[in-house]
């Protein structure tokens, strides 16, 4: 009981002090101003995000400029004269510097040095958007970023952790869930004629393909005249036990046979149908690298993205599958095991 007050009493001042703006960093953005009104878009549309921008120097300025709802200062003179760029930076109370400058000739390097030596946080675009949002910017997502900054790394330790968590959660859900996987497959075989579970050829570990297991939600015939297509808002094909079980992510558990086995992981990529997996690779940049781990029932994309079903939502996706396969651990792992908990309560956009 004193632990749940508590955990009360925390909450409550936290949610007063985040109302007072007090934990929040103020950000100063050297770099095209398009890029702060983006990333002042994703602040405006998330209030629980730390940060906001109160300065943007764009390159392209020579004297300071009103564009929308924010100020453009020179770039000139503040930054190439460091007396006057570190002031600049204490009247506006700015704790950190993010530079998204890609012409590295125009990076103010001495300025920047004096910032980290008077206590101001100097940081990169990329690597503040993949610390603050989770995610990778595919648009501004430079190559050489992407190989010598942190994360693609695994090892002996890490890759036995995460199998006995796999192992141990699969064995565990499948017993607690046993009574439900027995009435979902006498209601499947009542509702219509077919199989009770629908098996997938899908596209997995290193591009290797496997067999993956869900129990039927569709007619036995859904595909047999259009071809593999996504399935959209409202569609046809499900049936109505199939519309239940989509809706309470039921259909989902027959993959963790696919985990015993050693081709999916508890978290990971969802794993994607070798045709559409051909095409999107065509298309956006970048695609392949998810499969560099093996792809899992839930992910780091799946609570944090509502159901895709385009290119442009699997571009979206990539950004935050890129984000969990540079960035995996057992503890991010543990996270979004927990974070799938209020997905599956509260299901934004199941089809």
């Amino acid at each position: 009981m004193l632990g749940i007050a508590s955990l009360l009493c925390t909450r409550l001042l936290m949610i007063y002090l985040l109302d007072l703006d007090v934990l929040r960093q103020r950000i100063a953005f050297i770099g095209d101003h398009n890029h702060a009104s983006r990333l002042q878009q994703t602040i405006a549309s998330d209030q629980s995000l730390g940060f906001e921008i109160v300065a943007v120097i764009d390159p392209s300025y020579g004297v300071a400029a009103q564009a929308a709802d924010e100020w453009i200062w020179p770039f000139d003179e503040l930054i190439r004269k460091p007396e006057t760029f570190r002031p600049f930076l204490e009247e506006m109370a700015a704790d950190e510097v993010v530079v998204a400058v890609k012409d590295t000739s125009k990076i103010p390097v001495q300025a920047l040095i004096d910032c980290k030596s008077q206590g101001i946080r100097v940081s990169d675009y990329l690597s503040f958007v993949e610390r603050e949002l989770g995610r990778i910017d595919l648009d501004e997502l430079d190559p050489n970023w992407l190989i010598f900054s942190g994360g693609f790394q695994e090892n002996v330790v890490t890759n036995a952790l995460q199998r006995g968590f796999d192992m141990t959660c699969s064995i565990l859900i499948l017993l607690i869930t046993a009574p439900v996987l027995l009435i979902t497959a006498l209601m499947i075989r009542l509702d219509s004629p077919g199989p009770v579970f629908y098996r997938q050829e899908r596209t997995g570990r290193n591009g290797e393909g496997f067999t993956l297991f869900k129990f039927r939600s569709m007619r036995e015939d859904a595909e047999s005249a259009s071809g593999p297509q996504w399935a959209g808002a409202n569609d046809a094909r499900v049936t109505d036990v199939g519309r239940f079980i989509r809706k309470t992510r039921i259909d989902e558990l027959p993959q963790l046979l696919n985990v015993l086995g050693g081709r999916m992981s508890i978290i990971g990529p969802r794993p994607e149908r070798p045709f559409f997996v051909e095409q999107l690779e065509q298309q956006i940049p970048h695609y392949g690298q998810r499969h560099r781990v093996r792809p899992g029932i839930t992910g780091w994309a799946q609570i944090n993205y509502p159901y895709g079903a385009s290119v442009d939502d699997a571009r979206e996706k990539l950004a935050y599958d890129l984000y969990y396969v540079k960035n995996r651990s057992l503890f991010l792992d543990i996270v979004i095991l927990l974070q799938t908990v209020r997905v599956v309560i509260w299901p934004p956009g199941v089809r």
